[in-house]
This record gives structure tokens, sequence and C-alpha cells, in this order.
């Protein structure tokens, strides 16, 4: 019999010929490796006719119980498929098969066994510290769900143009890696990465974060509305928002509104204010065109960008923070994680 492994996953590749039985009646592909979510598949192709063809799976299938397949006949050159679904983890499946050869003498018959050690591999994942990715940086935490050894990396600038790429193998498989990129002058934007473990198990990311600088608008004290006199910097941001919109128009991006204020007035009483603000800078843009999903939530007093005394009047701390990215923003900077969507 040919043997052949054959892949069920999109992510797991594998191609192995082994030695064919005595008799070829039949030949069968069989997916050694697979995803945990889908199902182990067993093809058997015909030589010649074959009847009353009976497959059984020992140490396989559901909770390892035997399971029976029954054929009345297969035709020469015609496949039957079968498969089962099989909890995550590495099992020995034991596969015995018998037919009935009615082209032969009357009575004859195939029979043949074999023994095989299969993985049920579970979907490969990481996350991104997210939290140490800024314009400075130029390295990236993320963990794994099992260990990798091997990295595809992008890093594209706030322009559009790459500011590094490669591939890296790891010499020692491990699931908490950093990734590091060469600097240069320009702002990371995107940071595209693909990690693969030593199955053939790949997965991807990509992480979009670009800080938007802006001139900060005024309002009336204890006001949140937006004054005629101020939209003329909305506009100016505006128009930067829909340049990075067009630079980078394959990411699917989000646009984020933090608001802050400085030390004056109660805390609780500043958060609401800063929310109320940043809810109608994120509804004038909203208006004014941006086709996005937009988030705001404001922090108050929370996180000063000038450490100042209480019911200290600083300007530097009544500002806002818009950001672009596709996923929401984690920092010491953002202590509320609930942000709102307009």
């Amino acid at each position: 019999m040919k043997f052949t492994t054959a892949l069920g996953a999109i992510a797991l590749t594998f191609c192995f010929s082994l030695p064919a039985f005595a008799q070829e009646p039949l030949s069968y592909q069989l997916t050694l490796s697979h995803e945990a979510q889908s199902p182990a598949k067993l093809r058997v192709q015909a030589n010649e006719d074959l009847s009353k063809c009976q497959i059984k799976l020992s140490g396989c299938a559901k909770k390892g119980k035997p399971q029976v397949f029954n054929v009345s006949s297969i035709a020469a050159s015609e496949t039957k498929e079968f498969s089962w679904q099989q909890d995550e983890g590495i099992y020995q499946c034991k596969i015995k098969y018998r037919c009935m050869l009615p082209t032969r003498d009357k009575g004859a018959f195939f029979e043949a066994e074999s023994q095989h050690e299969m993985r049920s591999i579970g979907p490969l994942s990481f996350e991104i510290d997210t939290r140490k990715l800024n314009p400075a940086t130029a390295a990236i935490d993320f963990t794994s769900n099992r260990p990798i050894n091997e990295i595809e990396y992008l890093i594209v600038a706030e322009d559009g143009s790459e500011i590094d790429s490669g591939n890296e193998k790891l010499q020692t498989p491990q699931a908490k890696n950093t990734l590091i990129w060469a600097k240069n002058d320009k702002t990371p934007a995107l940071v595209s990465l693909k990690i693969m473990d030593g199955s053939g198990a790949w997965s991807s990311q990509q992480l979009f974060f670009l800080q938007i600088p802006h001139t900060d608008i005024v309002f009336d004290t204890a006001k949140a509305n937006i004054r005629k006199d101020q939209e003329q910097y909305l506009y100016e941001t505006r128009d930067k928002i829909l340049e990075v919109l067009n630079t980078h128009h394959k990411v699917i991006m989000d646009l984020y509104i933090a608001g802050y204020t400085d030390t004056v007035g109660k805390a609780d009483a500043n958060i609401k204010l800063s929310r109320a603000r940043a809810k109608s800078i994120a509804q004038w843009f909203k208006k004014s065109g941006i086709r996005l999903k937009i988030y705001y939530q404001g922090f108050g007093e929370k996180v000063l960008a000038v450490k100042t005394a209480d019911e200290t009047p600083e300007e530097k701390n009544r500002r806002a923070v818009y950001m672009l990215t596709n996923s929401p923003p984690e920092s010491d900077n953002f202590p509320d994680p609930n942000w709102i969507q307009l």
C-alpha cells in the first residue's frame, strides 16, 4: 500500500512517503498532523474493484474508542474520505483494512494494518504587549501559547515607507520573545508579525498605532461644546487623519480620543468634563467625514503631562490625545480601559 501524508489544516504541511503494502488493491492518505478544531482525515483510493470494505480505527476517534467504517463497494480509481474529531494532543492510531476482491478468485480478500503517531494541534496564537510600543521604541515583546522557532516581521513608518523587515530563526524555540528592529528617524506605525512553530503552524498579526500630532483646542471654563474659533485646528487634524488613512488604506483601524484636565476642581468632576470634551471632539470628527469607528474616554487629572499640586491651572494638562490604531490603546496613559464607542 502506498502511504503519503496530507494536511487537513491550512497552517500545517507534512508529506512523507512510506513503503507500500505487499498487495496494493488500495492506497490511502492520512493527516498525521491536524488542527484540533479540524477533523483528522483518511482518504482511501481503490486501485481495483473492492467490496464489503471495513476500516477500523483504534486508539483514535472519539475518546479513543474504536470506530468502524463500512463501505459496500468502491470501484477502481474511486476515492472515499473518512474523518473524525480528536482532542488536542499526541495519539496513537491503529488502522485495520479489510476488503473483498471480487475480480480475483472467489473469496479473495485484502487485509492490512498500520499504526501511526498522530498529532491534534491547537491553534497557534500570541499576544503583543502594546504597552511597550510607542514612537520611540524599536522593540516589542510578545508571548505565544507554545514555543516558536521562526519570526517574520515588517515595520512600516508613518509615511508608508519600510523601516525594517526580516526573517529570524530562533536557535532555541521559546514562547516569550522580543522583536528588535533597526532604529531610524521615522516613527513606526505598523508592526506586521508572523510566527511559526516546529510543526509548521503559523499565526500572524498586524499592530497599527499612530498618535496624531495636533493643536489642542480651547474650551470655555467647565464647558464641553466646541467653539467656532477652534474648529480650524480640528480641520487641520482631520486632514492629517485622512492622509494617514490614504497612506495605510489596507489597514483596518479605529480612531480613539482621550481627554485630560488640569488639577483645578474636583477629581470626579474633571473626569466627567474630560469625557464630555473627548466626546464633543469625536462627534465633530464624525460629522466632518471621518468614516471610522470612533471611541472616546476621559481621564481627568489622573495622567498629568506636567506634575502639579492640586488646584493648579496648567495649560499643558488641559489636552487631548488622538490615536489611530487597530486595537484598543492600553498603557498607563489610559488608566480606564473602558473606551466608549460613539
